[in-house]
Protein backbone atom coordinates (compact mmCIF):
# COMPACT_ATOMS: atom_id res chain seq x y z
CA UNK A 1 0.00 0.00 0.00
CA UNK A 2 1.39 3.30 -1.12
CA UNK A 3 0.16 5.03 2.06
CA UNK A 4 2.10 2.40 4.05
CA UNK A 5 5.35 3.12 2.31
CA UNK A 6 4.80 6.72 2.39
CA UNK A 7 3.77 6.63 6.28
CA UNK A 8 6.92 4.67 6.40
CA UNK A 9 9.26 7.12 4.67
CA UNK A 10 7.88 10.04 6.54
CA UNK A 11 8.97 8.85 9.78
CA UNK A 12 12.38 7.89 8.75
CA UNK A 13 13.10 11.46 7.13
CA UNK A 14 11.57 12.96 10.00
CA UNK A 15 14.10 11.11 12.68
CA UNK A 16 16.78 13.61 11.16
CA UNK A 17 15.21 16.95 11.58
CA UNK A 18 11.70 18.74 11.28
CA UNK A 19 10.74 18.62 7.71
CA UNK A 20 8.13 21.53 5.92
CA UNK A 21 4.65 19.56 4.07
CA UNK A 22 6.95 20.76 0.63
CA UNK A 23 10.26 19.64 1.78
CA UNK A 24 8.38 16.53 2.57
CA UNK A 25 6.94 16.49 -0.65
CA UNK A 26 10.45 17.12 -2.77
CA UNK A 27 11.53 14.59 -0.72
CA UNK A 28 9.34 11.66 -1.40
CA UNK A 29 8.26 12.81 -4.85
CA UNK A 30 11.36 15.29 -6.46
CA UNK A 31 9.96 17.48 -9.39
CA UNK A 32 6.52 16.82 -11.67
CA UNK A 33 7.54 15.19 -14.62
CA UNK A 34 6.70 16.20 -17.86
CA UNK A 35 4.81 13.06 -19.18
CA UNK A 36 1.69 12.39 -19.43
CA UNK A 37 1.97 8.94 -17.93
CA UNK A 38 4.60 9.69 -15.27
CA UNK A 39 2.59 12.87 -14.22
CA UNK A 40 -0.52 10.35 -13.34
CA UNK A 41 2.13 7.66 -11.22
CA UNK A 42 3.26 11.50 -9.36
CA UNK A 43 -0.43 12.48 -8.43
CA UNK A 44 -0.96 8.87 -7.57
CA UNK A 45 2.08 8.79 -4.90
CA UNK A 46 1.57 13.07 -4.24
CA UNK A 47 -2.10 11.31 -2.86
CA UNK A 48 -0.87 8.58 -0.83
CA UNK A 49 1.68 10.94 0.32
CA UNK A 50 -1.23 13.90 1.83
CA UNK A 51 -3.56 10.61 3.11
CA UNK A 52 -0.56 9.40 5.08
CA UNK A 53 0.43 13.18 7.09
CA UNK A 54 -2.85 13.70 7.75
CA UNK A 55 -3.32 10.30 9.18
CA UNK A 56 -0.28 11.02 11.04
CA UNK A 57 -1.74 14.15 12.62
CA UNK A 58 -5.00 12.92 13.45
CA UNK A 59 -3.34 9.85 15.07
CA UNK A 60 -0.80 11.91 17.23
CA UNK A 61 2.23 10.83 15.48
CA UNK A 62 3.33 13.84 13.76
CA UNK A 63 2.94 17.54 15.31
CA UNK A 64 2.39 21.02 13.06
CA UNK A 65 3.69 23.58 12.06
CA UNK A 66 6.95 21.80 10.85
CA UNK A 67 6.36 18.12 10.87
CA UNK A 68 7.88 16.42 13.61
CA UNK A 69 7.70 12.77 15.32
CA UNK A 70 5.79 12.86 18.20
CA UNK A 71 6.25 9.81 21.22
CA UNK A 72 8.29 7.03 20.56
CA UNK A 73 8.75 4.76 17.74
CA UNK A 74 10.27 1.54 16.67
CA UNK A 75 13.59 1.81 15.58
CA UNK A 76 12.98 0.37 11.80
CA UNK A 77 17.17 -0.54 11.02
CA UNK A 78 17.48 -1.53 14.17
CA UNK A 79 14.17 -4.09 14.16
CA UNK A 80 15.00 -4.92 10.53
CA UNK A 81 18.93 -6.28 11.94
CA UNK A 82 17.72 -8.09 14.72
CA UNK A 83 15.59 -10.00 12.77
CA UNK A 84 17.95 -10.88 10.30
CA UNK A 85 20.38 -11.98 13.23
CA UNK A 86 17.53 -14.01 14.75
CA UNK A 87 17.53 -16.03 11.14
CA UNK A 88 21.07 -16.46 10.47
CA UNK A 89 21.67 -18.07 13.94
CA UNK A 90 21.52 -21.39 15.56
CA UNK A 91 22.22 -20.82 19.20
CA UNK A 92 19.02 -20.52 21.41
CA UNK A 93 20.53 -18.42 23.94
CA UNK A 94 21.25 -15.96 21.25
CA UNK A 95 18.06 -16.25 19.90
CA UNK A 96 15.85 -15.63 22.85
CA UNK A 97 18.11 -12.73 23.78
CA UNK A 98 16.87 -11.47 20.10
CA UNK A 99 13.50 -12.49 20.35
CA UNK A 100 13.58 -10.40 24.15
CA UNK A 101 14.71 -7.31 21.89
CA UNK A 102 12.41 -8.10 19.34
CA UNK A 103 9.02 -8.11 21.48
CA UNK A 104 10.80 -4.34 22.85
CA UNK A 105 10.91 -2.93 19.78
CA UNK A 106 7.29 -4.24 19.32
CA UNK A 107 5.47 -2.54 21.93
CA UNK A 108 6.64 0.93 20.25
CA UNK A 109 4.86 2.84 17.54
CA UNK A 110 4.83 1.61 14.15
CA UNK A 111 6.80 -1.37 14.72
CA UNK A 112 4.04 -3.20 12.44
CA UNK A 113 5.18 -1.18 9.57
CA UNK A 114 8.91 -2.77 9.18
CA UNK A 115 9.44 -4.73 6.15
CA UNK A 116 9.13 -8.63 6.64
CA UNK A 117 8.43 -8.50 11.32
CA UNK A 118 5.01 -9.83 10.45
CA UNK A 119 6.12 -12.99 8.24
CA UNK A 120 8.92 -13.23 10.78
CA UNK A 121 6.48 -13.11 13.87
CA UNK A 122 4.15 -15.60 12.16
CA UNK A 123 7.03 -18.25 11.33
CA UNK A 124 8.55 -18.32 14.88
CA UNK A 125 5.04 -19.37 16.39
CA UNK A 126 6.58 -22.81 15.20
CA UNK A 127 10.00 -22.69 17.27
CA UNK A 128 10.98 -25.35 19.59
CA UNK A 129 10.94 -22.76 22.20
CA UNK A 130 7.83 -22.31 24.19
CA UNK A 131 9.57 -18.77 25.56
CA UNK A 132 10.29 -17.93 21.85
CA UNK A 133 6.81 -18.90 20.76
CA UNK A 134 5.38 -16.50 23.87
CA UNK A 135 7.30 -13.70 22.98
CA UNK A 136 6.46 -13.83 19.02
CA UNK A 137 2.86 -13.84 20.27
CA UNK A 138 3.34 -10.90 22.64
CA UNK A 139 4.66 -9.32 19.59
CA UNK A 140 1.65 -9.34 18.17
CA UNK A 141 -0.57 -8.59 20.86
CA UNK A 142 1.73 -5.26 21.71
CA UNK A 143 1.12 -3.92 17.77
CA UNK A 144 -2.57 -5.53 17.95
CA UNK A 145 -2.89 -3.00 21.23
CA UNK A 146 -1.93 0.13 19.31
CA UNK A 147 -4.77 0.44 16.40
CA UNK A 148 -7.59 2.55 16.74
CA UNK A 149 -10.15 1.19 14.11
CA UNK A 150 -11.88 4.83 13.24
CA UNK A 151 -8.26 4.93 11.09
CA UNK A 152 -8.27 3.31 7.69
CA UNK A 153 -4.85 2.28 8.32
CA UNK A 154 -4.96 1.00 11.30
CA UNK A 155 -8.35 -1.16 9.92
CA UNK A 156 -6.74 -2.72 7.26
CA UNK A 157 -3.61 -3.94 9.68
CA UNK A 158 -6.02 -5.07 11.94
CA UNK A 159 -8.28 -7.40 9.06
CA UNK A 160 -4.57 -8.24 8.10
CA UNK A 161 -3.20 -9.49 11.27
CA UNK A 162 -6.69 -11.50 11.39
CA UNK A 163 -6.56 -12.94 8.43
CA UNK A 164 -2.58 -13.80 8.55
CA UNK A 165 -2.88 -15.25 12.34
CA UNK A 166 -6.32 -16.08 13.52
CA UNK A 167 -5.77 -19.59 12.40
CA UNK A 168 -2.43 -20.31 13.67
CA UNK A 169 -3.13 -18.38 17.28
CA UNK A 170 -6.55 -20.45 17.79
CA UNK A 171 -4.58 -23.80 17.03
CA UNK A 172 -1.90 -22.86 19.62
CA UNK A 173 -4.44 -21.59 22.11
CA UNK A 174 -6.09 -25.26 21.94
CA UNK A 175 -2.82 -27.50 21.43
CA UNK A 176 0.46 -26.08 22.40
CA UNK A 177 2.32 -27.91 24.77
CA UNK A 178 3.36 -24.64 26.96
CA UNK A 179 0.04 -23.76 29.36
CA UNK A 180 1.60 -20.41 29.12
CA UNK A 181 1.90 -19.84 25.48
CA UNK A 182 -1.82 -21.03 24.91
CA UNK A 183 -3.11 -18.48 27.78
CA UNK A 184 -0.98 -15.95 25.86
CA UNK A 185 -2.61 -16.73 22.32
CA UNK A 186 -5.59 -16.69 23.80
CA UNK A 187 -5.73 -13.17 25.33
CA UNK A 188 -4.35 -12.01 21.70
CA UNK A 189 -7.22 -13.76 20.23
CA UNK A 190 -9.56 -11.72 22.21
CA UNK A 191 -7.81 -8.43 20.91
CA UNK A 192 -8.61 -9.74 17.35
CA UNK A 193 -12.26 -10.35 17.91
CA UNK A 194 -12.67 -13.26 15.68
CA UNK A 195 -15.56 -15.31 16.05
CA UNK A 196 -13.41 -19.04 15.84
CA UNK A 197 -11.65 -17.80 19.26
CA UNK A 198 -15.39 -19.22 20.59
CA UNK A 199 -14.18 -22.43 19.35
CA UNK A 200 -11.32 -22.24 21.85
CA UNK A 201 -13.69 -21.41 24.73
CA UNK A 202 -16.06 -24.38 24.07
CA UNK A 203 -12.81 -26.41 24.12
CA UNK A 204 -11.54 -25.19 27.53
CA UNK A 205 -15.04 -25.50 29.36
CA UNK A 206 -15.68 -29.15 27.84
CA UNK A 207 -12.24 -30.93 27.48
CA UNK A 208 -9.53 -29.41 29.48
CA UNK A 209 -9.00 -31.19 32.69
CA UNK A 210 -8.86 -29.71 36.01
CA UNK A 211 -5.41 -28.72 36.39
CA UNK A 212 -5.12 -26.81 33.08
CA UNK A 213 -8.02 -25.21 33.77
CA UNK A 214 -6.82 -23.85 37.19
CA UNK A 215 -4.14 -21.97 34.55
CA UNK A 216 -6.39 -20.18 32.26
CA UNK A 217 -9.15 -19.47 35.45
CA UNK A 218 -8.72 -16.03 35.42
CA UNK A 219 -8.05 -15.04 31.87
CA UNK A 220 -11.66 -17.14 31.35
CA UNK A 221 -13.48 -15.30 33.97
CA UNK A 222 -11.77 -11.85 33.96
CA UNK A 223 -10.44 -10.81 30.59
CA UNK A 224 -13.23 -12.74 28.65
CA UNK A 225 -15.89 -10.59 30.27
CA UNK A 226 -14.24 -6.57 30.24
CA UNK A 227 -15.77 -4.81 27.91
CA UNK A 228 -14.40 -3.07 25.09
CA UNK A 229 -12.64 -0.03 25.85
CA UNK A 230 -10.99 1.95 23.02
CA UNK A 231 -8.41 3.54 25.12
CA UNK A 232 -7.01 0.81 27.00
CA UNK A 233 -4.22 -1.98 26.09
CA UNK A 234 -6.73 -4.95 25.48
CA UNK A 235 -9.34 -4.23 23.12
CA UNK A 236 -11.53 -6.94 23.61
CA UNK A 237 -13.61 -7.10 19.98
CA UNK A 238 -14.45 -10.71 20.88
CA UNK A 239 -17.13 -9.82 23.50
CA UNK A 240 -17.77 -6.60 21.54
CA UNK A 241 -18.57 -8.23 18.08
CA UNK A 242 -19.62 -11.66 18.98
CA UNK A 243 -21.62 -11.68 22.20
CA UNK A 244 -24.46 -13.60 21.08
CA UNK A 245 -22.63 -16.27 19.29
CA UNK A 246 -20.90 -16.62 22.87
CA UNK A 247 -24.02 -17.01 24.58
CA UNK A 248 -25.46 -19.07 22.63
CA UNK A 249 -22.27 -21.34 22.74
CA UNK A 250 -22.28 -21.54 26.45
CA UNK A 251 -26.30 -22.33 26.62
CA UNK A 252 -26.03 -25.10 24.35
CA UNK A 253 -23.32 -26.59 26.75
CA UNK A 254 -25.10 -25.71 30.16
CA UNK A 255 -28.45 -27.45 28.58
CA UNK A 256 -27.07 -29.89 26.00
CA UNK A 257 -23.54 -31.53 27.57
CA UNK A 258 -23.60 -34.62 29.90
CA UNK A 259 -20.47 -33.60 31.48
CA UNK A 260 -21.30 -32.01 35.18
CA UNK A 261 -17.91 -29.99 35.42
CA UNK A 262 -18.75 -28.65 31.24
CA UNK A 263 -22.26 -27.88 32.25
CA UNK A 264 -20.85 -25.90 36.01
CA UNK A 265 -18.06 -24.15 33.84
CA UNK A 266 -20.55 -22.70 31.29
CA UNK A 267 -23.11 -21.85 34.01
CA UNK A 268 -20.51 -19.55 35.71
CA UNK A 269 -19.06 -18.10 32.27
CA UNK A 270 -23.02 -17.17 31.66
CA UNK A 271 -23.11 -15.12 34.82
CA UNK A 272 -20.44 -13.69 34.00
CA UNK A 273 -21.60 -12.66 30.49
CA UNK A 274 -24.98 -11.48 31.94
CA UNK A 275 -23.92 -9.42 35.07
CA UNK A 276 -20.16 -8.49 34.59
CA UNK A 277 -16.55 -9.70 34.95
CA UNK A 278 -16.95 -7.61 38.43
CA UNK A 279 -20.47 -10.05 39.40
CA UNK A 280 -20.42 -12.57 42.14
CA UNK A 281 -22.32 -15.46 41.90
CA UNK A 282 -24.50 -16.64 45.04
CA UNK A 283 -21.74 -18.74 47.52
CA UNK A 284 -18.97 -17.61 45.19
CA UNK A 285 -19.11 -20.37 43.03
CA UNK A 286 -16.75 -19.05 40.37
CA UNK A 287 -14.15 -19.30 43.70
CA UNK A 288 -14.41 -22.95 43.71
CA UNK A 289 -14.67 -24.04 39.89
CA UNK A 290 -12.61 -26.42 38.34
Amino acid sequence: MLSIEARAFIQKVLRSSDKSGEELRRAYLGERPDKPDEQKRYDTRYQALRRAIDSMIEDGTIETPKYHLSGEFAEENYLRKSLQHFKASDDPVRQQFLMKQIEAECRKRDAILTPGILVFLKSTLRYKSPEIRKLAISSVSYMASKFDESKRLDLSLLKRLRTDYSSKLVEIAKKDSSLDVRNEAFQVLLMLGTWTTISVIEQIVTQWPKEEFKQIKSTLLIDLFIPYDASAFSKNRLLRDHKEKLRNVLTEIRLGNKDQIAQERAEVLLWKLQYGYKSTMPGGREETLE
